[in-house]
C-alpha cells in the first residue's frame, strides 16, 4: 500500500474475480483480513449497485475474445455444395 505525498489517499493492488454465486469478490495486495464481496442488490448488506457495474464491466473486458469460426463466402459455399452433389467429382 503507498500513501499519496499529500497523505490524504492510499493506493492498493487489488484483485477481484467473480464469485459463483455472481457476486465479485476483492482482495488488496499486502493488506492482511482485506477480502470483501459486493453484489448488485442494493437491499443487501454487501450491495452497491454502482461499484459491482464498473467491477462487471471491467471484468467482462478482460475476457479473452471469443473466435469466431471463419465465414465462408459466397462462391466457396456454393462449391461446397457443387462438391457435395457430385461426390466430389466435377466436369470441366
Amino acid at each position: 500500500m503507498k500513501k499519496s505525498v499529500g497523505g490524504k489517499s492510499a493506493y492498493l493492488q487489488i484483485g477481484f474475480w467473480r464469485h459463483k454465486d455472481g457476486s465479485i469478490h476483492i482482495t488488496a495486495s499486502g493488506v492482511p483480513g482485506f477480502h470483501v464481496a459486493v453484489n448488485e442488490d442494493g437491499t443487501k448488506p454487501n450491495g452497491h449497485p454502482t461499484l459491482f457495474a464498473r467491477l462487471d464491466r471491467c471484468l467482462k473486458e478482460s475476457e479473452p475474445a471469443k473466435k469466431k469460426a471463419p465465414r465462408k463466402d459466397a462462391s466457396q459455399t456454393a462449391l461446397s455444395i457443387v462438391e457435395q452433389v457430385t461426390g466430389g467429382k466435377l466436369k470441366a
